[in-house]
């Protein structure tokens, strides 16, 4: 009886952990996901400076992302991703990028960036 209930114990604790390991690759694609998306909307805000020939907006914040254009107004929520400070930049209608800046984002306690360069509205997220 008594290995009985030793073996039910162990069973138990390796379910325990592979649940809690589950969950957390679960984060992680929500985290992939999140950041796809993120580099998809920034290069549609982009081609939509481009094509409409004036500004668009973009504006981070909290977990939302707004984009505007002229009569274009697109508003994305997020669910992992917290951006730290609110912060508005835009593509000119050559597609290129206002200024330089750094965009912090957070994710599972760990600081992540959203790096945007001038010139051809360059931008890379570490």
């Amino acid at each position: 009886m008594l290995e009985m209930l030793l073996i039910l114990v162990i069973i138990s604790l390796c379910l325990v952990i592979n649940i809690h390991l589950f969950n957390n690759s679960n984060l992680n694609n929500y985290y992939y996901k999140e950041i796809e998306l993120l580099k998809s909307e920034l290069i549609k805000a982009k081609q939509l400076a481009i094509i409409k020939r004036s500004n668009t907006f973009i504006i981070f914040n909290n977990n939302k992302l707004e984009t505007i254009n002229e009569n274009n107004y697109h508003h994305l929520e997020f669910k992992v991703i917290q951006f730290q400070k609110n912060k508005e930049l835009y593509f000119n209608r050559n597609g290129n990028i206002n200024q330089g800046q750094t965009i912090n984002f957070k994710y599972n306690y760990q600081i992540h960036k959203v790096i945007f360069y001038l010139g051809k509205g360059w931008f890379y997220i570490e």
